[in-house]
C-alpha cells in the first residue's frame, strides 16, 4: 500500500502461535525485542483478492535499534498523532483497537 504507513508485522508459520510470531517479526524485520504483549483482538479485512487477518498486540516499550526490512522508513509518534497519517483501512482499524483498550478475540 503504496504511501501509507502501517504498523510493524508479518507473516507466522503454521504451527506458530501469534504472540510468538509477533515477538520474532518484530525482532527480524525492524531489530526491536519486545518483553511483554498483551493481545487486544483480532482485525479481519478483505481485499479484492485475499483475506487479511491481523493479531493485534499491546507491548511493553521495546529495546534494540531499529532496521529496517521490508519498511521504507519509520517514526516514533506519541500515540494521538499516529492517526495524522495516512493509513489503510486494516492498519485504521487495528489501531482504533489498540487506542480502545479492547482485549479478547
Amino acid at each position: 500500500m503504496g504511501g501509507m504507513w502501517e504498523l510493524p508485522g508479518g507473516d507466522f508459520e503454521s504451527d506458530e502461535e501469534p504472540a510468538r510470531a509477533m515477538v520474532r517479526t518484530l525482532l527480524e524485520r525492524v531489530g526491536l525485542s519486545v518483553a511483554t504483549a498483551e493481545p487486544l483482538g483480532v482485525v479481519e479485512h478483505s481485499f479484492t483478492h485475499l483475506q487479511l487477518r491481523l493479531y493485534v498486540f499491546r507491548c511493553t516499550a521495546p529495546s534494540g535499534r531499529v532496521r529496517l526490512d521490508g519498511f521504507d522508513a519509520h517514526r516514533w509518534l506519541p500515540a494521538e498523532a499516529v492517526a495524522d497519517l495516512p493509513h489503510g483501512a486494516a492498519t485504521r482499524k487495528a489501531l482504533s483497537m489498540a487506542q480502545s483498550g479492547v482485549t479478547g478475540r
